[in-house]
């Protein structure tokens, strides 16, 4: 009964000290204010494969019913995608929006992947966080939450001073 029970305390310490291979991020790179009455908003993110041996190929924003009901005004209105990636805002289903990659494209662990967008009418904005393998048939799997801020700080580059110049020319 005891190399049983060490056995089962082996797996479950195991289990613990290591974390579920599926994790991957959505970092906020830029926030812009588009109108100020209605108040609109465009978040711009990227997204970090930083799941171990998992290749995606799908990302999903979805809200509550609230957006269908017009009670929650943190619905995805519009939204945009980088190059051989598809998008699709979702207002009035779920809330939110779909990005997926074009001709069965994936994201390596490892990657990162730069120009996504999204815009609302509020200045912060949640949103459950879903997944889709490449490969793999079926629901996306839920990996956490995200969150949407105007005043959360955003990464910057390094530029030289013509560069900076070059920019407001």
């Amino acid at each position: 009964m005891k190399p049983l029970a060490l056995a089962l305390v082996l797996l479950s310490a195991n289990t613990i000290a290591h974390p579920s291979p599926a994790n991957a991020r959505i970092i906020q790179t830029a926030c812009d204010t588009l109108a100020t009455d209605p108040p609109t908003v465009r978040f711009t993110f990227a997204f970090f494969n930083d799941c171990q041996g998992v290749q995606l190929k799908a990302i999903q924003f979805h809200k509550g019913p609230g957006c269908l009901q017009g009670n929650d005004s943190c619905c995805v209105l519009e939204c945009a995608a980088p190059d051989h990636w598809l998008c699709e805002a979702d207002p009035l289903h779920r809330g939110g929006a779909s990005w997926s990659a074009m001709d069965q494209g994936c994201v390596f662990p490892g990657e990162r992947v730069d120009g996504f967008s999204l815009v609302t009418h509020v200045h912060a904005c949640c949103f459950s966080l879903y997944y889709n393998e490449c490969g793999a048939p079926g629901d996306p799997w839920c990996d956490e939450q995200v969150c949407f801020s105007l005043d959360r700080a955003v990464g910057t580059r390094q530029l030289s001073w013509g560069e900076l110049k070059a920019i407001y020319r």
